[in-house]
């Protein structure tokens, strides 16, 4: 179990199966940036499986939780996870944009390129942002 902050929302990460040790070991430093206060509890729960047995996987996902075969599969869809968890949970108190931004780190100068996914906001912010600002 951990807990990370996810926009200001406290999201409990609960996970089982003989190799939750190595999402365990992973998360602190995935989401560092976002570390929950020490005792802090969740608001909502975010369930992950992470089991060498296939029928775990099935189990798992029948319920809801976030389960794959793969440990770098799996930590992406549990990213997903957490993410829309928190904006459901913030849903009608924030003013929320799916978006990309590249900023000049000396003066804050920022720009912020909003659409909607899979139109190459994150290629367009990777090519013009590494030595252009």
């Amino acid at each position: 179990r951990t807990v990370v902050d996810a926009f200001g929302v406290h999201v409990e990460v609960r996970v089982r199966g003989d190799r939750a040790d190595e999402v365990l070991d992973r998360l602190p430093r995935l989401w560092e940036f976002c570390a929950a206060p020490v005792g802090a509890t969740g608001e909502v729960t975010a369930e992950v499986v992470f089991d060498s047995d296939p029928q775990a996987w099935a189990q798992a996902g029948a319920v809801g939780a976030v389960s794959r075969p793969d440990l770098e599969d799996l930590l992406q869809v549990l990213t997903q996870r957490i993410t829309l968890s928190a904006i459901d949970a913030r849903a009608g108190e924030c003013l929320m944009l799916h978006a990309a931004c590249i900023a000049d780190p000396a003066t804050g100068a920022a720009a912020a390129f909003v659409a909607p996914g899979g139109t190459g906001k994150t290629t367009l912010v990777s090519t013009l942002g590494p030595g252009r600002w």
